[in-house]
């Protein structure tokens, strides 16, 4: 099997292990438990399991982003005080403190998958046109790509609120296309999410690669062409090794 072409990557738990290595409402749980002083009373796990579901609503809300693009921090403190608010505590202050010391740890927690850097470098050497095309606000994807110095790697960067369209949405992918000189078949898709990455790009004739860093269960809906656990596993099926 040859090398493909040109390749288009997703950022977050492709290149990144950005988030589902660090459960959500673990982060949350350390956040209240090192503040409960301040929150007497409370029960900590009930309040974890009230911010993680204004989160999973606000992400299942269609056009959850307005005629803007808040940044993940804002949308952390809204969560925040929303849920706060249901216990009868309405304390802005605190809840931006709670937020930003989440998205502190977030940050933190955020690493380059080994041997990411070097699957980059091996297919720039090797003249593979190379494409970013990540889901999120422009703020936050650029501080992630600039973090990590990723930008050298890419022939083109796609972003959704720059773009107007994220993933799966086929524009997405069409608008991608348009700014390479091969066409669908000729081109990969690798990322973490079976259906923005995999199913997305595969109606449109793209190889559809799951990278699955953290070993989850396969969604059996979405067949991928091929799936790897690792850059190891990536550098092996790219490169004959």
């Amino acid at each position: 099997m040859a090398t493909p072409r040109a390749i288009f990557f997703d950022l977050d738990d492709t290149l990144i292990s950005a988030y589902r290595a660090q459960p959500a409402k673990d982060l949350w749980r350390t956040v209240f438990l090192e503040r409960s002083g301040q929150i007497p009373g409370a029960d900590i796990d009930d309040l974890v399991s009230r911010v993680v579901a204004t989160a999973d609503s606000y992400w299942a809300a269609p056009d959850n982003d307005g005629d803007r693009w808040p940044t993940m921090g804002e949308i952390r403190r809204t969560f925040v005080l929303d849920a706060l608010s249901t216990i009868g505590l309405r304390d802005q202050d605190f809840a931006i403190e709670c937020a930003d010391a989440f998205t502190a740890s977030r940050e933190q927690g955020m690493t380059l998958f080994e041997g990411a850097e070097e699957t980059l470098q091996t297919l720039q050497s090797q003249k593979v046109s190379l494409t970013l095309i990540t889901n999120g606000a422009s703020l936050s994807q650029r501080w992630k790509i600039n973090r990590f110095d990723l930008a050298q790697y890419f022939d083109h960067i796609q972003i959704e609120e720059e773009a107007g369209v994220g993933k799966p949405h086929q524009d997405a992918y069409q608008k991608a296309l348009a700014r390479i000189d091969y066409a669908a078949e000729d081109v990969w898709m690798i990322g973490d999410h079976l259906e923005n990455d995999v199913s997305g790009s595969q109606k449109l004739g793209l190889t559809g690669v799951w990278f699955n860093g953290h070993n989850l269960e396969r969604n059996n809906e979405v067949s991928p062409h091929h799936e790897v656990n690792s850059h190891a596993e990536l550098q092996q099926l790219l490169f004959n090794q």
